[in-house]
């Protein structure tokens, strides 16, 4: 919150505490650096263990018992769907800490949708077709209850949808 008299942004509990002054400083650097590795770094982390797999071999036994549960059951030529799936993570995880408008996310959403909707139908990245299709089944049931959450929200929030 922003103190009007000083112009400094202050902590909304206690309005003696200076945002990133002496005795926040260490507490906002750890909250920083907690978000960047949970938020960012894990994804980022796994996105470059698929790339190394990718180029050594996803065959490989080693790399098949270490990493497989990060690939398994994609086709050997569809391993950069997963790079894009933890990159999507990324970007879900990012709107929703970083607390875009409820506009933004709605559309962030529905293009993340209609992204893993054509990729999965057109190129079907996995090896069990029935597996493609529960990807695509479970994407259609997040759109309806997304709409459906939509709506009841307009109903109760009318001055947020214009």
């Amino acid at each position: 919150v922003k103190d009007p008299s000083s112009d400094k942004m202050m902590l909304h509990v206690e309005q003696s505490r200076q945002c990133y002054g002496r005795d926040h400083l260490a507490l906002g650097v750890f909250g920083w650096l907690v978000l960047f590795v949970f938020v960012v770094g894990f994804p980022l982390g796994c996105f470059f263990v698929v790339w190394r797999v990718q180029r050594t071999g996803p065959n490989l036994p080693s790399n098949l018992e270490r990493y497989g549960w990060l690939y398994g059951g994609l086709k050997p030529s569809s391993m950069w769907f997963r790079q894009m799936s933890l990159l999507i993570n990324i970007i879900v995880a990012a709107q929703t800490v970083f607390e875009f408008a409820f506009q933004w996310q709605i559309l962030v959403n529905m293009c993340i949708f209609l992204l893993n909707l054509v990729t999965i139908l057109v190129l079907l990245p996995y090896l069990n077709t029935k597996v493609n299709f529960l990807f695509v089944a479970a994407g259609f049931l997040r759109g309806v209850y997304l709409l459906a959450l939509v709506g009841s929200l307009r109903d109760q929030y009318p001055d947020v949808f214009v």
